[in-house]
């Protein structure tokens, strides 16, 4: 009975140290489907550089009558677009953090209807719409082209820096975005990167209007 009684606890004790580490294997796996792959980290970081470096050469070398120039027919300025993107880009990373600060809901995950490359498609067709929020929209805030150059500079260096490093659960955490609907955060830094590249092409359309400088 006693050696019975020995074996039955063995047993038992066997049972719940394959259960802890069956849990912590299912807890490492799904904690690594959370994360970016290495394919989707160097797409994303390359990405963002890209668009960087179209944003720096789109606004290099202009006039104070260039940066500012308008026509009926174009909605905002150089300048204007330029404050637009430093803004957005400090929007965008910080609803990242925040959201990431909320627990996870799967039920969200199902909401997502549109794919990474849809985001880029969509955010770069200049023909579709969309209202931009009331606290990106250019205000003046910055009175000559390279503040808001400089301002732009400091936001994706960041972003860069986190993309290239992080170990947040990305795919974890959503949020709905006008022009998508819901997305996760992984899909956030891809459209931060195309509404940059969205506002770059804007750029491109004043610098050919008829009368620009």
């Amino acid at each position: 009975m006693f050696i019975q009684e020995l074996k039955t606890k063995h047993i038992l004790k066997l049972k719940i140290l394959c259960l802890c580490i069956f849990s912590t294997l299912l807890s490492g796996q799904l904690k690594a489907q959370s994360m970016m792959t290495q394919e989707e980290r160097q797409f994303v970081v390359k990405y963002l550089q890209d668009t960087k470096l179209e944003f720096l050469k789109a606004t290099e070398g202009l006039t104070e009558a260039q940066v500012s120039f308008k026509s009926k027919n174009s909605k905002w300025s150089i300048l204007e677009c330029a404050e637009h993107i430093a803004l957005a880009e400090q929007s965008l990373f910080s609803i990242i953090k925040i959201q990431l600060q909320i627990p996870f809901d799967p039920l969200k995950k199902k909401e997502i209807k549109i794919t990474d490359k849809k985001i880029i498609t969509r955010l770069t067709f200049r023909l579709f719409k969309a209202k931009s929020p009331e606290k990106i929209r250019p205000t003046g805030k910055f009175t000559d082209l390279e503040t808001a150059r400089n301002a732009f500079i400091l936001q994706p260096d960041s972003t860069i820096a986190y993309a290239n490093n992080t170990q947040d659960s990305l795919h974890e955490h959503f949020w709905q975005h006008p022009a998508t609907g819901t997305i996760d955060l992984y899909q956030t830094i891809i459209l931060l990167s195309a509404h940059c590249k969205r506002h770059i092409l804007q750029i491109e359309e004043v610098k050919n209007l008829q009368h620009f400088p």
